[in-house]
């Protein structure tokens, strides 16, 4: 009996209509909204698609990288995504391997832009996000408590 290797040779998905729905990290990591999912790409040729990673219940229309203070080898790194379905997705990993972190509910509406920063000095996060609710929020997320 033989050993079956099965593997994903290519996974390609069309960006989402809108001027936030694509993001560029200071490295060699582009993301950009797939319908409800969020694809991760490499910044070298090819510039395929590497992963996607699924966490809404309606469209995309904003992902972000995450702006770090400071940024050490062994850190994770986060990436925020806003969508349709009201709420805000936080994700957090490295290289690949990304899952959700935390998802924030709030708004009444749309999430339509959405940014967020990183500090060092006490490892909170800071989210800002506006709706179609005319709202915008700012949330605090501690790494070690939540939000």
């Amino acid at each position: 009996s033989s050993d079956i290797k099965i593997g994903v040779d290519y996974i390609s998905g069309g960006c989402n209509c809108g001027p936030h729905t694509l993001d560029w990290q200071n490295g060699p990591r582009l993301i950009y909204g797939v319908t409800n999912s969020v694809a991760l790409c490499s910044n070298v040729a090819p510039f395929s698609v590497r992963k996607t990673f699924s966490g809404h219940q309606g469209r995309l229309n904003c992902v972000k990288w995450i702006r770090q203070e400071q940024q050490n080898s062994n850190s994770d790194y986060y990436f925020l995504s806003a969508s349709v379905d009201k709420t805000i997705g936080v994700w957090k990993g490295k290289d690949e391997n990304y899952t959700k972190h935390l998802s924030l509910d709030g708004h009444q509406n749309s999430v339509t832009t959405v940014s967020g920063y990183q500090q060092s000095s006490n490892d909170n996060i800071y989210v800002a996000s506006g709706a179609a609710d005319s709202t915008v929020k700012i949330w605090r997320i501690n790494n070690t408590t939540g939000i």
